[in-house]
């Protein structure tokens, strides 16, 4: 029994027997692409080898942040120039400088973040008591820097600085999970990204007693506001 014209195969094949037989007749060919697998690079000319490459820095010299501290004592003292005083000294390390404040940068930016009105003042009290604190660090090591004489030590002027620096980190290492909580996750994610770092257990050990072998230190701001670079020295820091 032939299908008519005009009918619908696909209605009849169940009790049309001419037309499935048909259908089942038909062949299909099916081809594999050739060059699957093929290692000649006739046919395989973007093919991306395994690759492995090791970068490694080495710093020379003394690191960043002590040629600043040195450049600066010897200024009038060793070398021409003005003598860095009290006031140029605080301006640079007396807020706690090798660091930012990231309770000041969370409330400045406290309506991007729709901070609410208790994280707001819980921010701000924690401010406050980071600023006296930092003050309290960095003000004994000022005033003793100022008052250097011209043949003054370099080791245990830096010594002095690297004591405050790590005080000053420690004091923000502690202070850090508990600014972190304040927050909720949304907002934890719309942090600058150096605010963030700076809440981040793992970078502050790895800057606590200096940058030596490492990139650009955000903290190193001066008066103006302005982050110096600071990397260099060698120094093998294990982070827990």
């Amino acid at each position: 029994m032939d299908c008519a014209a005009g009918d619908s195969w696909r209605s009849r094949i169940p009790r049309c027997c001419t037309c499935a037989a048909s259908i089942l007749a038909q062949r299909f060919r099916y081809e594999v692409n050739q060059r699957f697998g093929a290692t000649r690079p006739a046919v395989s000319a973007f093919r991306a080898p395994v690759t492995v490459t090791a970068q490694l820095r080495f710093d020379l010299g003394a690191s960043r942040e002590r040629q600043v501290l040195t450049q600066t004592l010897d200024r009038g003292r060793r070398t021409p120039g003005q003598k860095a005083g009290e006031p140029q000294l605080s301006a640079m390390y007396g807020g706690g400088g090798v660091t930012i404040n990231p309770l000041a940068q969370i409330l400045r930016q406290a309506d991007s973040l729709k901070l609410t009105g208790p994280q707001a003042d819980s921010v701000a009290t924690m401010n406050r008591f980071f600023t006296i604190r930092q003050a309290a660090i960095w003000a004994p090591v000022v005033k003793a820097l100022a008052k250097l004489d011209d043949g003054y030590d370099h080791d245990v002027a830096y010594g002095l600085y690297r004591r405050a620096r790590e005080n000053s980190v420690d004091l923000l290492r502690s202070l850090a999970p508990s600014i972190k909580s304040l927050l909720t996750a949304e907002q934890r994610r719309r942090l600058p990204a150096i605010v963030a770092s700076h809440l981040d257990q793992r970078y502050l050990a790895s800057i606590r007693s200096g940058t030596m072998g490492g990139g650009l230190d955000f903290g190193g701001m001066m008066g103006s506001g302005v982050a110096v670079p600071q990397g260099g020295g060698g120094q093998t820091i294990i982070i827990r």
